[in-house]
Parts: C-alpha cells; sequence; structure tokens
C-alpha cells in the first residue's frame, strides 16, 4: 500500500516537474525557435520603406535627425547632426548607395559638394559612411550606435555564446521570454553576461537587454529597453521609443535615446528616390561623377546630369560651383624660390653660352 501511494505522489508531481524544467532549463531547441522567429519577422517585414528617427545623446551632447528611405538593395539617408540647444545643423550630409554606385553630398566641404562614384571605390559605402541599417534597430548591444555595423543577429545565434538559458519573465508589463548567456571572449578575465526580453506578442521584438561586464576591478553594464507599436500599412511592429543606457558600476558614463517620428513599412518608393533626383538638388549645382572610371564635372539642370556647355543661362554666377579658395591653389613659398632660382640659373647659362658664342665668333673672325 506504502509502494503505491509513492508512485501515485510520484506520478502526481510530474506535470509540475515538467513544467518547471520547461520553464527554467537550458532549451537549445525552444531558444533557437524563439530566435528564428525574432530575426524572421524584422527580415520579412522590414524590406522596403521609410523611416524618421531622432536621437540624443548626453556624452557627447548631441541631437541628430536620421531620414532614411530604402529598399531590398538601395538605402538614401539624410543626416542632420547638431549641438543640443544649438539652432542651426552643424551639417547635412545625404548619401545614396545602390549595387552599383553610391552618391554622397556634404553641405560643408571643400571639395566639390555632390560625388558620384562606383560601388568600388570603397570596401563598403555603408560603412564609410556610416549609413544606418534601420532593419537592426532594437536588436542590437549598441542602441542606435553603430547600426552601420550591426545586424539582426547581433545579439541572437551567436557562436560566442555559452549554452543559453531560457525562462518566462515579465518585462516592464509583457510576458515575454528572458534568454541568459555568457559572452566567451578568448584571453579576458572577468564575466560577461547578456540577458534580452523577447515578446511574442509584439512580433517576437527584443524588448529589453541588459549586459555587464567586470574588467579591471569595475563592472561595466549596457541597459536597453526598447517600445514598440504597430505602424500603420503593414501593421508592423517596430520600435518607436528606444533609451540605452551605459554605466561603470553605479555611475552613468551617457544616455542615448532613439525616438522613431514616422515609419513607413511596404510603401510604394517613387523611382527617382535612389538617384541625383533623390538629392533635391539646385538647377546648376556641380556634380563630380566619376563612374566612367575618369572624374566629370557635370551640371544639375533640374531634371539631369549635363555637360557644362549645355547649361543654357545668362547669369554664368547661376552655375553653384565651389567658391575660389585662394589658399588652396597657392603654391608654396619653397616652391615659389626654387622655381626663382632655377630661372636665374637657366638666365645665367644662356646669357653666358652665348657671350661664349660672340667671343668665339670675333677670334675666328680676326
Amino acid at each position: 500500500m506504502k509502494l503505491l501511494i509513492r508512485v501515485l505522489v510520484v506520478c502526481a508531481a510530474q506535470p509540475l516537474l515538467i513544467e518547471r524544467e520547461f520553464a527554467f532549463c537550458s532549451d537549445a531547441a525552444n531558444v533557437e525557435e524563439i530566435e528564428k522567429k525574432s530575426i524572421s519577422y524584422r527580415l520579412e517585414n522590414i524590406r522596403q520603406g521609410h523611416v524618421r528617427m531622432y536621437v540624443t545623446e548626453e556624452n557627447p551632447s548631441t541631437e541628430t535627425v536620421f531620414e532614411i528611405t530604402f529598399d531590398v538593395h538601395n538605402i538614401r539617408q539624410v543626416r542632420r547632426c547638431r549641438q543640443r540647444g544649438e539652432s542651426h545643423w552643424l551639417f547635412v550630409e545625404k548619401i545614396i548607395v545602390t549595387p552599383k554606385i553610391y552618391i554622397a553630398y556634404h553641405q560643408k566641404a571643400d571639395i566639390t559638394a555632390v560625388q558620384i562614384n562606383p560601388v568600388t571605390n570603397l570596401n563598403s559605402p555603408r560603412e564609410h559612411y556610416g549609413v544606418l541599417n534601420i532593419q537592426a534597430l532594437g536588436m542590437t548591444p549598441n542602441g542606435a550606435s553603430r547600426l552601420h555595423l550591426d545586424h539582426v543577429e547581433s545579439l541572437m545565434n551567436r557562436s560566442d555564446r555559452s549554452l543559453p538559458m531560457i525562462q518566462k519573465d515579465n518585462h516592464e508589463g509583457l510576458d515575454t521570454w528572458r534568454i541568459d548567456y555568457e559572452i566567451k571572449i578568448p584571453g579576458r578575465k572577468g564575466e560577461s553576461k547578456a540577458s534580452l526580453w523577447v515578446a511574442p506578442s509584439q512580433g517576437y521584438s527584443v524588448v529589453g537587454y541588459y549586459h555587464h561586464a567586470d574588467q579591471d576591478g569595475k563592472r561595466y553594464s549596457t541597459i536597453i529597453n526598447t517600445q514598440m507599436k504597430q505602424y500603420p500599412e503593414k501593421n508592423v511592429w517596430y520600435p518607436y521609443r528606444l533609451i540605452k543606457i551605459l554605466k561603470e558600476d553605479d555611475r552613468i558614463l551617457n544616455r542615448q535615446e532613439a525616438i522613431v517620428e514616422e515609419a513607413r513599412f511596404g510603401c510604394p518608393i517613387d523611382e527617382n528616390t535612389f538617384t541625383p533626383a533623390g538629392l533635391d538638388l539646385q538647377p546648376g549645382q556641380e556634380v563630380l561623377d566619376s563612374t566612367s572610371g575618369v572624374p566629370w564635372a557635370k551640371i544639375w539642370d533640374g531634371k539631369k546630369l549635363v555637360d557644362p556647355s549645355a547649361v543654357k543661362t545668362k547669369d554664368p554666377s547661376a552655375i553653384k560651383t565651389n567658391p575660389p579658395n585662394p589658399e588652396r591653389h597657392r603654391r608654396p613659398r619653397w616652391l615659389q624660390l626654387t622655381l626663382a632660382a632655377g630661372l636665374g640659373l637657366i638666365a645665367v647659362f644662356y646669357f653666358w653660352r652665348a657671350f661664349r658664342r660672340r667671343r668665339s665668333a670675333s677670334h675666328t673672325g680676326a
């Protein structure tokens, strides 16, 4: 009888043990499934659209506005940056990258403001010009920073982590899966652990991230909280507010806030967006076109690029070339002195040779 009771007790407790094991154990298959759903949702739904994002930093104290239009192959980014509290933008930069060319426009530069180059001129134009991978916002350990280098798998499916642990958790009022793992860095001493919270009800989005690393007796930590919302047209879940805090022990080193002011996904994109017409250039703007392999100055006539000779204008000053820079074209002092000395030596040699010929002729005549 006692044996029968013991068996019944064990059987009754088994479902509780199984549930507890599911919620608080390392389940690689379950982690893989959740991470796959999270990554797939972004890759499938954020393929084409437009995002306007406002980013502030406390250290250094800056504010930046990004306007990004993109599809599967092309991207245009307009970036405006200034010190917080300033009324005017420090600079405005417009970058277009396609599979064949990249176009760069800088409001302030000592060279031709607009340049068109083949993509082969740079290893990665997107990384070189800091063009954001807006698809990965909220899915990286860096917030809005380094989005030109990060991707949607920056937190998940990592090869440098320990076997992840998974459990159900409540994060900011949301039912989430919490995934914990340790980051393995060869040769580095000290603990380095990360946790991320994935919300199945919001497109399996990463709504929270925490990482700490111990180094030289201090603990450095990163805390990211991301608020999501559904955007019109396709009802896609995407961040509308992201806050990242960097700390050294209990001291805050920096605070970053990114606000998505506007976002549309799956909407049609004008065919001229990823061409010079997408830069909103003024007629008469000079453009340096190097796509043929040789830099060639052209003029934007309001519709297309043309040779300067083809521009019909009564006022030559209407052509918006760079203002002359005397310092840039002035010869260095040492070069002027060298040229003067060289010309002097040539003159002396010429007169000496002429004098020798005249003496020789006079002796022969005698």
